[in-house]
């Protein structure tokens, strides 16, 4: 980017034109297909956060997606955001919670980021209360689900994300 930068004379307007290309590479670029993980989240974004705080992609706007990477959300390689939830003061993304293909990453306003893969996330659905409360590792997932939950129900009346989450574990053990 630099030497591009360089050649062309250092243009911002190119480089904003990078700078979106490059955010862009981390999510969808197309409708995802009827059955996938993607879109049931899809489905599920829209009818709790409507347009206004609920995204989902390929329709993630860039300077959203771009504040969330830069602020809170790192991705593995090859990870790619299917839909991002703003939770923001401010409504710039610089707190929220993003769905991938491979986890789910959230930051609440004065917390640390955190995050919980796919299977662990179906692990922790088929254990019982019992067996989850004996596991250290399953009561530090119970308690990073807790911290979800209450980023998930702010200012939501309808309290049924605990499904939703229950139900995207147990498409990821189908998949």
């Amino acid at each position: 980017f630099l030497i591009w930068s360089f050649l062309e004379g250092g243009k911002k307007r190119d480089g904003n034109i990078l700078h979106q290309l490059e955010t862009r590479i981390y999510t969808l670029t197309k409708d995802p297909t009827p059955a996938s993980l993607a879109a049931f989240l899809q489905g599920k974004v829209r009818q709790k956060y409507g347009l206004d705080e609920g995204f989902s992609a390929p329709n993630i706007p860039l300077d959203k997606l771009s504040n969330a990477l830069s602020s809170w959300l790192s991705l593995n390689f090859n990870e790619q955001v299917i839909a991002l939830i703003d939770t923001s003061v401010w409504d710039d993304a610089k707190a929220g919670v993003a769905f991938t293909d491979q986890r789910i990453v959230w930051k609440g306003q004065l917390v640390d980021t955190h995050s919980i893969e796919y299977p662990d996330l179906a692990k922790f659905f088929n254990m019982d209360l019992a067996q989850a409360l004996s596991n250290e590792d399953s009561r530090e997932h119970l308690a990073q689900l807790e911290e979800l939950a209450k980023i998930l129900y702010e200012d939501k009346y309808d309290n049924d994300w605990v499904q939703v989450l229950k139900e995207v574990g147990q498409k990821y053990s189908l998949a």
